[in-house]
């Protein structure tokens, strides 16, 4: 599925990370970013907000992620039931139900968190229990109760999540960390927008093995129900 819509995931992920770039490119400009002197160590200038820059960074680029997210997961359905959608009509969905993804990754992160603030074990178990709730806001256009019809979906079936979830983190991980080192070893000036793109790229890709996951739970639950009233 990924290799269908590459061009598509790849103009999403671009998109996405327009936020982050918009951020740290007016740091730059407004003299934020700290400044290597020849010889020296990157030094910010006095009294310079770098936290404040910090969380606008991270906030620019969980939007942008969590947006391109809920794009691939339309394209993915979309492609899935009735053939691949055009790119335009993709980024017209995602910005109409932005208000929808955004809100269930928000819940998603609190939850999330706090069971990883908990214990590891129970962080992940959480994650299971959600890991559709992305497609499901986007596609069955729901705010809270994304997190409700994702747990009900995903039910049964958080074994194989939990592989799908360690085979994505082994495919991944190693890729991200050969890409920072070779941009930080050739072009280190564009490590920053580098690096922005190639986490909402990971983002969309596991975007994609999310929403594939839910197009096979939706399917298998409608058919468990047809099978029922039967």
């Amino acid at each position: 599925m990924y290799g269908r819509g590459l061009g598509a995931f790849l103009g999403l992920s671009l998109l996405g990370a327009v936020p982050a770039w918009a951020v740290y490119a007016f740091a730059q400009l407004a003299g934020l970013v700290p400044v290597a002197l020849e010889g020296q160590p990157p030094a910010a200038p006095p009294g310079t907000p770098l936290l404040a820059l910090a969380f606008a960074q991270a906030a620019a680029l969980s939007l942008g992620a969590y947006w391109a997210h809920g794009a691939a997961a339309y394209f993915v359905v979309r492609a899935l039931r009735r053939g691949p959608p055009a790119f335009l009509e993709t980024v017209a969905q995602a910005f109409r139900r932005s208000a929808y993804v955004l809100v269930a990754a928000f819940l998603l992160n609190v939850t999330v968190t706090l069971g990883l603030l908990l214990l590891v074990v129970p962080g992940i178990a959480i994650w299971l229990m959600f890991w559709v709730a992305t497609p499901v806001a986007m596609v069955e256009g729901r705010f809270a109760s994304a997190l409700g019809r994702s747990h009900a979906l995903t039910a049964g079936h958080r074994w194989a999540l939990l592989a799908l979830l360690a085979m994505l983190l082994l495919g991944t991980v190693p890729f991200v960390i050969a890409f920072t080192v070779a941009v930080a070893g050739t072009v280190p000036s564009v490590l920053p927008y580098a690096m922005a793109f190639l986490q909402v790229a990971v983002w969309v890709a596991w975007g994609v093995a999310a929403a594939v996951s839910y197009y096979r739970l939706r399917t298998l639950a409608e058919a468990g129900q047809s099978g029922a009233g039967e």
